[in-house]
């Protein structure tokens, strides 16, 4: 985040305490908002509300596609990108097509940062109960922000120290492992920006993990890809948008994983990292 923030944002935000906010949102000629311990504020600098252009906004991207937007480009088409330390960032904008096929987002007017955290402890609880034995399959389900991406990157850090399993994680964001800024354990090998049908295959058959570790399942590939995965053998643990398994069941995307019976458990999580486990 340092890279790519001026430096008014970046003092406001260090000034607030970096492992307080979640959010950094930044509207073209409008008020900065953070999400500051889950309640949104404005950003102030010396007293005054913050804004942004539309400058400074292309600058961020620029700056977070290492000038090279061309290299971004298939990220930016899908409303994101990721820097070097793991921020996600999501970008609102001019939406460019060709023939019907997106083709690109451009003259940006929001950008929406989140900031990955490291809370080392926030799976014990699942650790605890499901993995002190042999090792499930686990789909870890939650609606955006409520922290599966934390909690997903504390059990991987606990199953690699704890059962020293040889775990895979397909980081196709490079949002898990933050390109090495955080522990994700010692037997763990990650693929940062593969796609998941990439890690699914060849990760599998190159690699041969005990375990699998993903993020969002968001599509019939990704869908197909971790069936594959569960029916060879290897452990899976991911996890999948939504406020309730139940929800989640009556997608028809998911439907082929529910009626294979390729997850043993079920952990939706709440407010706070509250969390419940279903068995399946």
């Amino acid at each position: 985040m340092n890279e790519f923030l001026p430096e008014n944002i970046r003092s406001a935000v260090n000034a607030l305490g970096i492992n307080n906010i979640y959010e950094i949102r930044l509207r073209k000629d409008k008020p900065v908002y953070v999400n500051f311990k889950n309640n949104y504020i404005k950003l102030l600098s010396g007293g005054r509300e913050i804004t942004t252009g539309e400058e400074l906004l292309e600058k961020i991207v620029l700056s977070v596609c290492d000038f090279s937007v061309y290299r971004s480009d298939e990220h930016i088409k899908q409303g994101f990108i990721t820097s070097n330390e793991g921020e996600r960032i999501g970008i609102c904008g001019e939406y460019v097509y060709d023939c019907g096929k997106l083709v690109t987002i451009k003259n940006f007017t929001s950008l929406n940062i989140r900031i990955p955290h490291e809370i080392r402890g926030s799976a014990e609880n699942i650790y605890n109960k499901l993995f002190s034995g042999n090792i499930p399959n686990v789909l870890i389900v939650s609606e955006p922000g409520r922290g599966k991406t934390t909690v997903l990157r504390d059990l991987t850090r606990l199953i690699s120290e704890r059962k020293k399993l040889n775990v895979l994680c397909v980081d196709e964001r490079n949002e898990i492992s933050a390109g090495g800024k955080f522990d994700l354990g010692e037997t763990t090998d990650v693929m940062t920006y593969a796609e998941k049908k990439t890690g699914f295959t060849e990760g599998v058959r190159n690699l041969k993990p005990d375990v699998l570790i993903t993020d969002e399942l968001m599509n019939e590939n990704d869908v197909s890809g971790i069936i594959l995965a569960a029916l060879s053998g290897v452990k899976v643990v991911a996890t999948a948008h939504s406020d309730s398994t139940d929800k989640l069941k009556k997608k028809e995307m998911f439907q082929k994983i529910f009626s294979n019976g390729i997850f043993d458990y079920s952990v939706t999580l709440g407010k706070d990292f509250n969390q419940e486990i279903i068995k399946l």
